[in-house]
């Protein structure tokens, strides 16, 4: 999207999209975040539902940009050009929907990844905590 936003500077501020301005803030914040917990640390685990949040938001902002090419010729066939290599506007628009779409994937894949380990980090102190109290009064 910035790529596209960039190769069409000489457009006015106000000629852009709301849609385009969601999708362009998301991917900052979502690289910001992503950097900050991208160390597989015990903390960055307990932040899964940031991850489901930021998956969310990019679902969203892959049906708005859905809604917002749909009414043009981008829909119908499947290329203009044949390669996004070539420059055609259609194959622009389709990588940002993969994109978008990928992106929210690979966020709820982070946040199932995070609960889980989440989950089984308490259940293991849970059955810890158990035993230690059962070690306690064995031996008095």
């Amino acid at each position: 999207m910035s790529y596209w936003m960039h190769k069409n500077r000489d457009l006015q501020l106000n000629q852009y999209s709301s849609k385009y301005w969601y999708s362009f803030g998301l991917s900052i914040v979502s690289i910001v975040v992503a950097l900050i917990l991208f160390p597989p640390l015990d903390h960055t685990f307990r932040h899964f539902p940031l991850d489901f949040v930021l998956g969310a938001a990019w679902f969203a902002a892959f049906a708005l940009l859905v809604v917002e090419f749909k009414g043009t010729s981008c829909t119908q066939g499947f290329s203009q050009e044949g390669q996004i290599a070539l420059g055609g506007l259609c194959n622009e628009k389709r990588a940002a929907w993969g994109f978008a779409f990928l992106t929210g994937c690979f966020f709820i894949a982070g946040s199932v990844l995070g609960l889980w380990v989440y989950l089984r980090e308490r259940s293991l102190k849970k059955r810890n905590t158990v035993s230690y109290r059962d070690d306690r009064t064995r031996s008095h």
